[in-house]
């Protein structure tokens, strides 16, 4: 499984080319000459389950619009923010990290509270997380 590259000292890397699976979005590309089965109406359509299609979604839920649906090609969600596995463990696709936050930002630190990703405050008003900022 993957392809070999080579570095810049001539050794061998092995690993794959990832992303956007190109075979599925022909196949929709055909799709849209076939007739119509069947149809339903949405008032929102979200397209994507990257890290905006998920944000939009976990805001329209959290103002209680529920009237939507969310469409992903592939056969995992995250978009470019999902992550792999080799021997080693589990490692992200790409560099997305989060500092750890300042007080002034109220939206990202109730985020972070509501989803159980803090547990509150320590006595220098710094964030208490799961294991943050352990290595």
């Amino acid at each position: 499984m993957g392809e070999v590259f080579t570095n810049f000292e001539g050794g061998a890397i092995h690993g794959q080319i990832v992303g956007a699976n190109h075979a599925i979005g022909h196949l929709l590309r055909k799709a849209i000459s076939l007739p119509i089965h069947q149809s339903h109406q949405i008032k929102i359509l979200i397209i994507g389950l990257g890290i905006s299609g998920l944000t939009a979604g976990y805001f329209l839920q959290k103002a209680g619009i529920t009237d939507y649906e969310i469409l992903e090609l592939e056969s995992h969600i995250g978009g470019n923010s999902t992550l792999g596995e080799d021997a080693s463990g589990w490692y992200p696709w790409v560099n997305h990290y989060l500092p750890i936050p300042s007080l002034e930002n109220k939206e990202l630190i109730d985020f972070l509270s509501e989803n159980k990703i803090t547990t509150g405050f320590d006595e220098n008003k710094r964030l208490n997380g799961n294991n943050w900022g352990e290595a």
